[in-house]
């Protein structure tokens, strides 16, 4: 048995989408000056490798707190894609992996080339509202990518969709190259109350 960690580390600095506020992780107390060690941390709940539930994107949707901690736990299917838009074509021939389990994981390796975030940068995996809706069919309830996005759509559709269907959306995967075909995915989310997303560890465990 084995765990493989998904999760970017945070820091002060960690590149952001561009608007959000900033990460700080700076010292409050010090040992050699206190005797024990406080940090103050700054940062939004879309830092990092963080998990996207229905209040980040639809007015009476479920918050983070409202979701099961079950939700975040299940079977994934790793299945590599190319930095394009993707079509259903791209996605067919992994089809029956894809409909075996309820969590997806798109591997492109998007993450680890480009650390920076920039959101008009189309050399990226994006899907499509088409190619989504093909993945609800096939029974998803979470999708998770090593990108800081996937959403085809300027206006976010995609994620309104996916978040409409009661899917969860899971983005800045690290090591997924790690990853067998399938997985038993844990995505455990900082408890915020009121909130429509929250950092989280992520992580893989393999028998």
């Amino acid at each position: 048995m084995r765990l493989v960690d998904l999760t970017a580390e945070l820091y002060t600095g960690l590149p952001v989408y561009p608007g959000d506020p900033p990460v700080r992780i700076e010292p409050v107390h010090t040992v050699s000056e206190h005797g024990y060690a406080v940090a103050r941390l700054e940062l939004s709940d879309q830092a990092g490798t963080h998990v996207e539930t229905q209040a980040h994107f639809l007015a009476d949707g479920r918050t983070l707190a409202e979701e099961p901690l079950e939700r975040f736990i299940g079977r994934a299917s790793v299945v590599d894609v190319p930095c394009r838009l993707l079509t259903v074509a791209d996605l067919l021939p992994a089809a029956a992996r894809i409909a075996r389990n309820p969590f997806l994981l798109l591997r492109s390796g998007y993450g680890a080339r480009t650390p920076v975030i920039e959101p008009a940068e189309t050399a990226r995996p994006l899907l499509p509202l088409e190619t989504l809706t093909w993945l609800v069919a096939q029974g998803i309830r979470l999708l998770g990518i090593d990108a800081f996005d996937f959403d085809a759509a300027a206006d976010y559709a995609g994620h309104r969709f996916l978040l409409a269907h009661d899917v969860l959306v899971v983005e800045g995967l690290v090591n997924l190259e790690a990853l067998p075909p399938e997985v038993q995915l844990y995505v455990i989310p900082l408890r915020l109350r009121g909130t429509g997303a929250a950092p989280c560890r992520a992580f893989a465990l393999l028998s």
